[in-house]
């Protein structure tokens, strides 16, 4: 107890100093207020949390048929361990930037570790999917805080000379985790126990908690706002119910009674916000920024692909490997590493491809390569070559990357400068959600059609088929696109097309 009570102390010795040039949150993103500089160790300690961060959910996606295996589960219904993590995370990362406000960014960085790492310790000491289950909110609690209380603090900590090198440090974590993450998981869950993947948390956890109570800073100087509690408990129960019933829907582990009635209560408290929204003055989701041509379109295509590339693929994909054709989980990997090397390559071509194809154009090629390239893994077999199956993967990820940055970048094309903040927060809400729908409807694709064959067991072929329909709405979205004008955007792409 008293060290517990000596930590705590030593991590509030600072007090938040408040200067008179307040600012509100959002706005404290967008400019830096205060240029000291910071030690080299602050943008490193904050991209090695977010690294911790998507190592584990890249790890998991891996080794979730063995982890299913181990639990004496169905392989679909440890989907609930992927899903709930991506719903707790859209329902409390609207909450991260007011506790911020509240107890300062030392505190909340440090819990947000903390609350990871236990996660984590459950995780490995779980006995059944249950217990995984609530281990996975537990880290979902921790990874909705970590990442926004982290850009706060890397944007007031460093000069403003400096902010774009240290920017650089929170990409290494998207481009170097999802290359080699696959490859040690597969090597963990095939030569040794999976447990070990959550157990690597726990001294990078520790470190970063400790290294946080020293380097962080806890003078934020912004201005307390109004909180939406009245939004924030109807997205948020809407949100987790909704996406939590239809998640469990058709398993076996919650009753199908309880998963329609849950669903139902979410659809009613997310209708119920949509009502506050509109009254509010200040809502916690902005659904007015929806009146935009641009924004609609970008947002609904983000989703939908979104869906797709970061919630149904890295389920069906792994598990078609090693359930279907009977792969180990490093050979599974050992193939699947390579769509991170395709996305790794849209960083360098995507500025170019905006600039000669503008939005418009880019968004419905990518859209149509990003369908076919999809629909060729469902004709992918036990005994074809590995080195095609490595070449459709790595070129699916380059096309649907592709369009996925392209939407996202086109989402603040027509948002007024103060609405920046709103439209952020709404995308990072998206972003989660359409992650845990994507694992949703891939798991209901995979029970209806083996439901529909009256088997007991997944076959090679309910893959193929739950592909192709997983495919089919990225492919709608081209139709969404060409209502775009070919200049949308044009200030973001550099592309202007006169007209003649």
């Amino acid at each position: 107890m008293k060290l517990s009570t000596s930590i705590f102390k030593f991590i509030r010795q600072t007090e938040p100093v408040v200067p008179s040039n307040k600012v509100p949150l959002d706005e404290a993103l967008d400019r830096n207020v205060g240029d000291r500089s910071r030690p080299l160790i602050l943008p490193i300690l904050i991209s090695a949390t977010f690294l911790m961060e998507t190592i584990d959910s890249t790890l998991l996606v891996t080794a979730l048929p063995k982890i299913a295996s181990d639990l004496q589960v169905d392989p679909v219904e440890a989907k609930l361990a992927l899903s709930t993590y991506f719903l707790v995370m859209a329902a409390l990362i609207p909450l991260s930037g007011w506790l911020t406000e509240r107890v300062g960014p030392r505190i909340m960085f440090c819990a947000a570790i903390g609350a990871f790492t236990i996660g984590s310790v459950l995780c490995a000491y779980s006995p059944s999917l249950s217990i995984l289950v609530f281990a996975r909110t537990l880290q979902g609690v921790g990874g909705a805080m970590m990442f926004p209380v982290g850009r706060v603090i890397l944007v007031k900590s460093v000069s403003k000379k400096d902010l774009v090198a240290a920017s650089s440090y929170l990409t290494i974590p998207g481009a170097v985790a999802p290359i080699f993450s696959p490859l040690l998981a597969g090597y963990v869950a095939t030569y040794s126990d999976w447990r070990w993947l959550f157990w690597i948390n726990v001294p990078l956890g520790c470190l970063g908690m400790a290294l946080a109570g020293l380097f962080v800073p806890n003078d934020i100087g912004i201005e307390r706002r109004p909180f939406d509690v009245i939004g924030f408990c109807l997205s948020g129960l809407g949100l987790a119910a909704l996406g939590f019933g239809l998640t469990s829907l058709g398993g076996q582990v919650v009753p199908v009674e309880i998963s329609v009635f849950v669903s139902f209560a979410g659809a009613v408290f997310a209708c119920l916000y949509i009502f506050h929204a509109r009254k509010s003055d200040n809502p916690l989701l902005d659904l007015s920024l929806l009146k935009h041509r641009t924004f609609k379109i970008a947002i609904t295509g983000s989703f939908v692909t979104r869906a797709a590339v970061f919630g149904a693929l890295p389920f069906l994909v792994p598990m078609m490997l090693q359930v279907g054709f009977g792969l180990t989980p490093l050979e599974s990997a050992s193939l699947t590493f390579t769509g991170a090397i395709g996305s790794l390559f849209t960083k360098f071509i995507i500025t170019r491809a905006l600039r000669r194809a503008g939005f418009r154009n880019l968004l419905i090629l990518t859209a149509v390569l990003t369908t076919f390239t999809i629909m060729a893994l469902a004709f992918v077999g036990r005994y074809t070559p590995h080195a095609l199956i490595m070449a459709v993967i790595f070129c699916s990820s380059l096309f649907r990357l592709l369009q996925i940055l392209a939407l996202e970048a086109m989402v603040f094309a027509e948002i007024p400068q103060r609405d920046l903040g709103a439209a952020s927060g709404l995308l990072s809400v998206v972003k989660q959600l359409a992650a845990s729908a994507g694992i949703a409807y891939s798991a209901f694709l995979l029970r209806a059609f083996q439901s529909l064959r009256g088997d007991i067991m997944l076959q090679v072929e309910d893959f193929h088929t739950a592909l192709i329909f997983v495919a089919i709405p990225i492919g709608l979205t081209a139709i969404m696109s060409a209502k775009l004008s070919p200049n949308d955007g044009f200030e973001i792409s550099g592309r202007v097309t006169r007209a003649r």
